[in-house]
């Protein structure tokens, strides 16, 4: 690999996970299954579920369908978050802590202004609101989320 760092910069990356394929398996390098339904059964309500979303990545269909198998459908909303709009998922959380229900907010990467305020919802939730209440979360990899929702 020292070699080949010298004449072909870019084919070390290719050249490392080779060598850890070889010497201590492919399980290193490869990434992981989303297991949806093994993420909900870790949970609480007072414990967010978050699709950390790369470029072209799309966790909508896997979490309606999700929905729709365990009987959600009709108390889930979804909030596309962005100018506007935290009042809306203010209240969506609101209601659905009380009347039980999921609440998916969507693209926080695009809402800083209101990740202090998720931050602060996030740490008063607690267990004697409604059992079926989740809070499900989407982002980029962004520096103004909150390592505390994390």
């Amino acid at each position: 690999m020292i070699f080949l760092k010298s004449i072909r910069l870019d084919k070390i990356p290719l050249a490392v996970q080779g060598y850890i394929t070889e010497h201590i398996g492919e399980k290193f390098i490869s990434p992981p299954v989303f297991d949806i339904a093994g993420s909900f059964k870790e949970s609480s309500l007072t414990t967010p579920i978050i699709f950390v979303l790369s470029k072209g990545a799309d966790p909508n269909s896997a979490f309606s369908s999700f929905a729709e198998k365990m009987n959600m459908t009709k108390k889930c909303k979804q909030v596309s978050l962005g100018r506007g709009q935290g009042e809306k998922a203010v209240m969506e959380i609101n209601d659905k802590l009380q009347m039980g229900g999921w609440v998916l907010l969507m693209n926080c990467h695009l809402a800083s202004s209101f990740m202090t305020t998720l931050e602060g919802i996030v740490e008063n939730l607690d267990d004697t609101k409604h059992r079926d209440f989740r809070l499900w979360l989407t982002s980029m990899p962004d520096k103004g989320f909150p390592v505390s929702v994390l």
